[in-house]
């Protein structure tokens, strides 16, 4: 997962049950991490095992059950004109979604494979000053990921 956010920006990766985490300043002074020192681990890569009180809420985001949670489309459903994203022709269906309060309604597009197996390509949702863009890709593709080897685990950062 790559988030830029407000200038933030972070990479999260899931290996072996353990969640590699890396960001810059904004992203390290936002989360928290090792806040007496936050320069010192700018960009280094950052573990949490599978055991750390931190690991749930670092892995929630991980997962396509997590992506979908944010795309649940509410009505009424419009239809628009194909449109090509990277490369691919997908049809753009318009509608809402609710944020995860359940207090703001923001305007949404998801992007689905125009021919084929329907299969979603991108999620775009904005209201106000968020702007959440979330891509899919290389579907059925196998994807190997290797864990960062100089990852500092979470329980030794400075507090």
């Amino acid at each position: 997962e790559m988030i830029d956010s407000d200038g933030a920006k972070s990479t999260t990766i899931l290996v072996d049950h353990t969640v590699y985490f890396r960001g810059d300043l904004k992203t390290i002074v936002a989360y928290k991490f090792s806040p007496k020192h936050p320069t010192a681990i700018v960009g280094r890569w950052i573990s949490i095992g599978a055991t750390s009180k931190y690991y749930a809420g670092a892995s929630a985001s991980l997962t396509l059950a997590s992506d979908f949670l944010k795309v649940n489309l509410l009505g009424p459903l419009t239809e628009g004109s194909d449109v090509a994203i990277d490369g691919i022709q997908a049809v753009p269906i318009y509608g809402q979604v609710k944020s995860s309060n359940g207090t703001q309604t923001a305007k949404a597009t998801i992007y689905v494979t125009a021919s084929g197996t329907t299969l979603p390509v991108e999620f775009h949702a904005t209201t106000g000053a968020v702007d959440e863009t979330i891509n899919w890709s290389q579907w059925g593709r196998r994807v190997t990921i290797d864990a960062p080897h100089s990852a500092i685990p979470i329980a030794k950062l400075p507090s």
